[in-house]
C-alpha cells in the first residue's frame, strides 16, 4: 500500500509543481507588482506577444524597472507572464 503510494506520488509530483509554481508566482506578482500592474491588464497587455517570445521580452523590462525582483522571483514572475492562451 506504501509502495503504491509513493510511486503515485512520485509520478505525479511533475504535474503538480507548476500549479504551485504559478501560486508562488502570482502571490509575488501580488505583494511587488500589483501596486502599480494589475495582472489581468499585464496579461492584456503581453497578448499581442507570442508566449515563447515573452521571457527575453520580460527579462529585459525587468531588469531595467526600479522595483527589482529576485532572480528566482523573477524567473517565476517571467514563466507565470509567458503561459500560452493567458
Amino acid at each position: 500500500m506504501i509502495k503504491r503510494f509513493l510511486i503515485t506520488a512520485v509520478l505525479l509530483a511533475p504535474a503538480l509543481a507548476p500549479a504551485d509554481d504559478f501560486s508562488i508566482a502570482e502571490k509575488i506578482f501580488e505583494a511587488r507588482c500589483a501596486s502599480c500592474h494589475s495582472l489581468s491588464r499585464t496579461m492584456k497587455m503581453l497578448s499581442d506577444i507570442n508566449p515563447q517570445e515573452r521571457p527575453p521580452y520580460l527579462k529585459k523590462f525587468l531588469r531595467s524597472h526600479p522595483n527589482k525582483l529576485k532572480d528566482a522571483d523573477e524567473d517565476l514572475v517571467i514563466k507565470l507572464l509567458s503561459q500560452p492562451g493567458k
